[in-house]
């Protein structure tokens, strides 16, 4: 449960909209871990060539909140290593790959 709300801003919004008391005690718990995550892992559908690849990497850097991106082509992910002091939403993140020409992959997007 909490690897989704981890994953999801909008469920985190829901949550703290309209979820019970017991949801929102947890998910203050993981709030710090949710809004100054350092590492994301982002799931790229289709992230099989390491030229194309490339695209990816510049459209993310491209937010001006990004310091480094590692893609591995195996495990089709990209790995986001944020500026400090700086987020970058889920939103953001689908939106860069949307631009590069690829999508989101079942596993979606992590922070650590």
């Amino acid at each position: 449960m909490v690897e989704h709300l981890t994953c999801n801003e909008d469920v985190v919004s829901s949550i703290l909209t309209g979820g019970s008391i017991l949801m929102k005690l947890i998910l203050l718990l993981f709030i710090p871990q949710l809004l100054f995550a350092t590492d994301i892992v982002v799931n790229i559908k289709g992230l099989v060539c390491p030229s194309c690849a490339i695209g990816v990497k510049k459209k993310l850097i491209k937010t001006n909140k990004v310091k480094k991106v590692t893609l591995n082509i195996k495990n089709e992910t990209a790995i986001i290593y944020l500026i400090e002091n700086k987020n970058l939403s889920d939103k953001e993140i689908r939106n860069a790959v949307l631009k590069s020409g690829y999508e989101i992959g079942s596993k979606g997007i992590s922070r650590k």
